[in-house]
C-alpha cells in the first residue's frame, strides 16, 4: 500500500518519513500467515514488492518474533509483524487492519477468536486469514499439534491423547492468560473428533 492509499484509510493523520520493514530472517509461521494475507489481498503487488522489499536497504531482517519487536522499538519509522503477545507484552502500538468485510479490525484475542468462527474442514487443515466474519482480525492463524495417528505401540500414547483432550476442552480457560485466543466452539469440536480418531491401547 503505497502513501496515497495510506493517506485515503488514514484521514486527518500526518504521515512523514521513510517507513523501514522488519521481516522475520528465517522461516516461521507467523511470515507464512502475513504473507498469505498479503497475497491474498493484492497478489499482483505482493509478487512484485517482495523480492525488492526484502533486498532494500529499507527492509532489516531479525530473527523471531523478540527479534522483529526488539527492532522496531529500536528503530523510529520500523513497522513489522509478530503474534500478538510480544505486541501486548511489549507495549506496543498496532494497527487496525482491513478484513474481507471491509471492516478496520483492532488486533485482540476476542478479535482473533472471531476470526476462526468459520467453516472449516474436517481435518482442521485450512488457513483463515483475510476471514469475512464482521469483527474478525484478518491475519490469523491456527496452532496445530502433530502427533501419530495409531500409537498403540507408544507405551504413552494414552497420555497423549488425553493431554490433547484438555487442551481443546478444560485447557482452553488459560489461553487468554498466555495471551492465545480461545478456540471457537466449531473448531474444537472438528478436533475433538480428530483426538478420538487416534488409536492406542
Amino acid at each position: 500500500m503505497g502513501r496515497p492509499a495510506n493517506w485515503a484509510v488514514n484521514p486527518g493523520v500526518k504521515l512523514s518519513g521513510d517507513i523501514f520493514v522488519i521481516f522475520r530472517s528465517e522461516s516461521s509461521g507467523t511470515t507464512s500467515i502475513f504473507t498469505d494475507y498479503l497475497a491474498q489481498i493484492d497478489s499482483a503487488n505482493w509478487r512484485m514488492t517482495s523480492t525488492f522489499a526484502t533486498k532494500s536497504k529499507m527492509a532489516v531482517g531479525a530473527r523471531g518474533n523478540a527479534g522483529v519487536a526488539g527492532m522496531i522499538k529500536q528503530m523510529p519509522g520500523a513497522i513489522g509483524y509478530m503474534e500478538i503477545a510480544y505486541a501486548m507484552q511489549n507495549n506496543m502500538r498496532y494497527a487496525s487492519v482491513q478484513n474481507r468485510s471491509g471492516n478496520f479490525i483492532i488486533p485482540t484475542l476476542a478479535s482473533t477468536s472471531a476470526a476462526a468462527n468459520v467453516d472449516i474442514p474436517a481435518d482442521t487443515r485450512a488457513s483463515i486469514v483475510n476471514t469475512s466474519v464482521r469483527d474478525g482480525y484478518p491475519i490469523v492463524g491456527f496452532t496445530w499439534v502433530m502427533v501419530w495417528q495409531d500409537m498403540t505401540h507408544n507405551p504413552k500414547g494414552r497420555q497423549v491423547v488425553d493431554l490433547l483432550k484438555w487442551m481443546v476442552t478444560s485447557g482452553q480457560v488459560y489461553t487468554s492468560e498466555l495471551i492465545y485466543a480461545p478456540l471457537p466452539k466449531s473448531t474444537v469440536d472438528k478436533a475433538q473428533a480428530l483426538i478420538n480418531s487416534i488409536k492406542v491401547r
